[in-house]
């Protein structure tokens, strides 16, 4: 492996974090550089770099389980469930707060609800064939 590009998995490793809710991306992420850096998932290391890549609030829940994780899978279970539990618990408490919901389009203009929607002509150079 090229000395550069393992210092540089190492330190991207070093630095990734969990951005917002997005776990999933986080986790892989996690993976795929941990595998390019050679390291072993389950290595004591490797868990501490990963758990301390989580989101804070994410970290202390997992924290105060009777049983902490000891696996690398554990620890993903854990921070699933977690996530899982946080969102329930977010639409228990606070129902008028909906963080996905469909809209309804206008009825007078039901093929454009979006500003994403709109058509916008695009300047297209003409082909020339040489």
């Amino acid at each position: 492996m090229d000395t550069a590009r393992a210092q540089n998995t190492h330190m991207a490793l070093m630095y990734l974090k969990m951005r917002g809710n997005n776990l999933d991306t986080y986790i892989t992420t996690f993976k795929h550089l941990a595998s390019q850096a050679n390291y072993q998932l389950n290595d004591t290391a490797t868990i501490h770099h990963f758990t301390k890549g989580l989101e804070k609030g994410l970290q202390t829940a997992i924290l105060y389980h009777k049983q902490l994780p000891v696996t690398f899978e554990q620890w993903v279970e854990a921070t699933q469930q977690e996530r899982e539990k946080h969102i329930y618990r977010q639409a228990l408490m606070n129902p008028q707060v909906q963080k996905y919901k469909w809209v309804e389009c206008p009825s007078h203009n039901r093929l454009r609800c979006h500003p994403n929607d709109e058509t916008v002509p695009m300047q297209v150079d003409p082909s020339e064939f040489t």
